[in-house]
């Protein structure tokens, strides 16, 4: 079976704060988690993870998982089949406690052909290109007019093949680090650390980091330290400005702090180097 051949049964769908820590636990159908507000740290099958804004997760059936909000976590949760095999009755199936479930109950274990990783947990920590989906999935839930749960798991299709698309190819990765390179640059005069350019993009500023390591070969700081450079020999080569009006300019404490970080990565003095014209 391919992923395209399913027909999602979506068995609920809604928007919940949680507060207290949920005990270690499995689940009959198919899970998936969006995380809207507030932190919280899960243990999914024996991976250990720290829940932030952004991050979404999806699991199959018998996966054990627990977590623990900091102070509270609220966050999106689908529970679907990826067939309509157990379309009826459509009550909610709870989590199970580990140590009173029963395996038989198991709905489905598909094996999809095309997205082999359905089979297993999937943790995307930069997912926010999907919460208007997510959010068009949790109303049709909430109004329940005509064909909600139809409409609903042609939504939850879609959103399955961007997941797959985004963990299988990388293209999301890619989206995110153009994201970066463009706000370094727009804000390039200014503090800029990688904790506020998560907070400004919604991701992880960890994610962030390591993300911009596999794609450029360098950390994210460095590639904030190589761009104020790059901006400085220009600006020192095409104009006349002070150096201390370009040590403010490019986010620089004072004139003495740029002019120590340019001799530390060129070996030569700010000044040197507009009479030089070169390094």
């Amino acid at each position: 079976m391919t992923l395209n051949d399913t027909i999602p049964y979506l068995r609920f769908a809604d928007r919940l704060t949680f507060r207290e820590k949920r005990m270690l636990s499995k689940t009959y159908d198919s899970r998936l988690f969006y995380i809207y507000r507030g932190e919280a740290h899960m243990e999914l099958s024996g991976r250990a993870m720290d829940l932030v804004r952004g991050n979404l997760l999806t699991f199959p059936p018998n996966t054990p998982y627990f977590f623990t909000p900091a102070p509270e976590i609220e966050l999106v949760a689908l529970d679907f089949d990826l067939t309509q095999a157990y379309a009826e009755p459509s009550t909610v199936l709870p989590p199970c406690p580990v140590g009173a479930y029963d395996p038989a109950r198991v709905h489905e274990t598909p094996t999809l052909s095309d997205a082999p990783i359905l089979s297993r947990p999937v943790f995307l920590e930069n997912a926010s290109f999907l919460e208007a989906r997510l959010e068009e999935i949790v109303l049709e839930f909430r109004q329940q007019r005509l064909f909600f749960r139809e409409k609903g798991g042609s939504l939850l299709k879609n959103l399955l093949f961007e997941i797959v698309r985004r963990e299988m190819t990388g293209e999301g990765g890619k989206n995110v680090i153009d994201r970066v390179l463009s706000y370094v640059d727009e804000h390039i005069g200014e503090a800029i650390t990688n904790a506020g350019i998560g907070e400004a993009l919604y991701y992880n500023p960890n994610y962030l980091n390591r993300l911009m390591i596999r794609q450029t070969g360098m950390s994210l700081h460095r590639y904030i330290l190589q761009r104020r450079l790059a901006r400085a020999t220009q600006l020192l080569l095409t104009t006349q400005e002070p150096v201390g009006e370009i040590a403010a300019k490019l986010g620089f404490y004072s004139a003495s702090h740029f002019s120590n970080f340019f001799k530390r990565e060129t070996g030569i003095s700010p000044v040197r180097y507009r009479k030089k014209g070169t390094i």
